[in-house]
């Protein structure tokens, strides 16, 4: 277990101070915004402001967003979301899309560049990914529906994609060169703007009935009895999630010199990833809440531990034992039924109700304090190492 030993090998601290960033790819919205609206603001700043307390500061509005959203939206459906949570919504997003775009131009105007920025900014847009999804609890009804679930797998892959490219190129890219984060972020800041400002009936306007004939042939029964607007806003969502997804992995291997190890990478995470989420899918209604938290520490975990690796230029991680209770809990859900299908005498193994949301709730609390322990940890060992504060600027700033 790495809470037993160093995040950072003591062999590879020396890489700290060979720190290097590269950003390639920016979007053609990510260079206007960057002329209009975040470098006037970083140029602004106070020259005492620390990087790390910006980047904390766009954390604080994402868990503001999530603590909302998990508080507020019973059953996780929109119909039960009071009516000021998407306005608040859009409003914390474009506070954090500002931070996320000001942080790194604070650390290079002052000269404060390190790997211990690099761990803050990239751990953080990682957990926000894992998270990002359920904003659509405000936008679409069903709760944590098929279309969630997918996008709630497939969004640490982004992630993943980006922090394999950086270790073996050493170029940071969270776009295809068209769509990124931003545009990801003003998209669904429209969105729930929509949903405020706009009447909800007409986002409920049917759009295509599936004649009768078809409902009763395979493809009839695979796809939903009617459209609108709110699904095919979903099936847009999923569709280019699952496109950018696959243009990044055939992007890198089309580029990789380790096709062969980057294809067990990413797939051993996605395996995992699409397993949780649809453990989430699976369990009963009253655990749905913990269930979708317990989905997104697995995708937190797999990031942050690989983000921690890339930093000391190490070798990333495709088997995690952090997540062995994650797999055992899994494990039992889905075997037990599996064993009881084939006849086998299961009552022995089959946990009250009450117990298993215990154990489930025991399992999200730990991956919760894991992931917060490694960031502790690592931003520890490099402190230490390097010398430098963490919520305050060098007295003398300078290259680190």
């Amino acid at each position: 277990m790495a809470g037993l030993f160093r995040m950072i090998p003591e062999a590879n601290l020396v890489h700290l101070r060979n720190y290097n960033f590269h950003s390639v790819a920016p979007t053609p919205l990510d260079r206007l915004l960057s002329r209009i609206w975040w470098t006037p603001i970083a140029d602004a700043l106070p020259r005492w402001l620390s990087p790390n307390v910006i980047t904390l500061m766009g954390a604080c509005c994402m868990f503001a967003i999530n603590y909302c959203l998990f508080t507020y939206i019973h059953k996780l459906d929109y119909y039960n979301a009071p009516d000021w949570v998407p306005l608040f919504i859009a409003l914390m997003l474009l506070l954090y899309l500002t931070f996320d775009g000001i942080d790194g131009k604070q650390a290079r105007r002052l000269g404060v560049s390190s790997p211990l920025g690099q761990l803050m900014d990239h751990g953080v847009d990682a957990l926000v990914s894992v998270f990002y999804v359920y904003m659509c609890f405000t936008l679409f009804p069903g709760g944590f529906n098929m279309t969630v679930m997918l996008l709630l797998a497939v969004a640490p892959l982004h992630v993943l994609g980006t922090v394999w490219r950086e270790s073996e190129f050493y170029t940071f890219s969270s776009t295809s060169g068209v769509v990124g984060v931003t545009e990801t972020n003003l998209m669904t800041m429209l969105l729930q703007l929509l949903n405020y400002f706009c009447d909800a009936k007409d986002f409920n306007r049917v759009l295509y009935k599936v004649p009768r004939k078809m409902k009763y042939t395979l493809l009839g029964k695979m796809t939903p009895g009617y459209i609108d607007v709110f699904m095919l806003i979903q099936f847009a969502m999923l569709f280019m999630a699952y496109v950018e997804g696959l243009w990044g992995v055939f992007g890198i291997l089309k580029d990789s010199r380790k096709r062969l190890g980057y294809l067990w990478f990413i797939t051993s995470a996605a395996l995992q990833t699409h397993l949780a989420a649809y453990f989430a899918y699976t369990v009963p209604a009253d655990c749905k809440v913990l269930a979708c938290l317990f989905a997104s520490t697995v995708g937190g975990i797999i990031c942050v531990t690989n983000i921690v690796r890339l930093i000391c230029k190490g070798k990333l991680r495709r088997f995690h034992c952090e997540l062995l209770p994650y797999h055992l809990l899994m494990l039992y859900f889905f075997g037990v039924p599996f064993l009881k299908s084939h006849r086998y005498d299961v009552r022995k193994l089959v946990l009250p109700h009450k117990t298993f949301r215990q154990a489930l709730l025991g399992v999200t609390v730990y991956g919760f304090c894991y992931t917060f322990f490694v960031f502790a940890k690592t931003s520890h060992e490099i402190l230490t190492y390097l010398r430098i504060p963490f919520f305050t600027v060098p007295s003398k700033p300078g290259r680190l």
